[in-house]
């Protein structure tokens, strides 16, 4: 799959948001552990806090095994996806990941107690994206599925 790197390293930029999330060290090892009950909301932020300090190890961990990025491609004037493997390399490159950005939870929806939608503004760099995060309550515990992403340039 052919991305232009700097337009996805504008797509997937992260959160400077303060939220209820532990990092703990081992090693090389950083984590990101959710404080109290696993929600949906808890789970969103605690993504954003270890893509905003390119965490691999934690955005694997939140995401769910057919995790991936959907979002609208300006250079092509299409839209593009990006599965989980293909995302977790590109934050490994360090090719997304690690740029700090605004973050507002504009609307959280939980159905069925086991799925949800969460819709999010935020921007960076010169962007702003709305992102239409859908997270599944698998086994007990939540995990993002899907992030579909409209970007617009500031």
């Amino acid at each position: 799959m052919k991305i232009k790197p700097l337009l996805l390293a504008t797509i997937i930029a992260t959160s400077t948001t303060s939220f209820a999330c532990n990092s703990t060290h081992s090693n090389d090892t950083h984590m990101i552990e959710i404080k109290g009950e696993s929600t949906p909301e808890s789970v969103l932020l605690a993504y954003l806090k270890a893509g905003d300090e390119s965490n691999v190890e934690s955005i694997n961990e939140l995401t769910h095994k057919n995790y991936r990025v959907i979002f609208n491609d300006l250079s092509k004037n299409s839209v593009s996806e990006i599965d989980k493997s293909s995302y977790l390399d590109l934050i490994r490159k360090k090719v997304f990941g690690g740029k700090p950005r605004s973050v507002n939870i504009k609307s959280i929806d939980i159905t069925g107690g086991n799925i949800a939608s969460i819709k999010v503004n935020t921007s960076s760099d010169g962007a702003s994206f709305n992102s239409y995060f859908s997270l599944i309550k698998d086994q007990g515990k939540w995990y993002i599925l899907q992030d579909l992403i409209y970007m617009e340039n500031n």
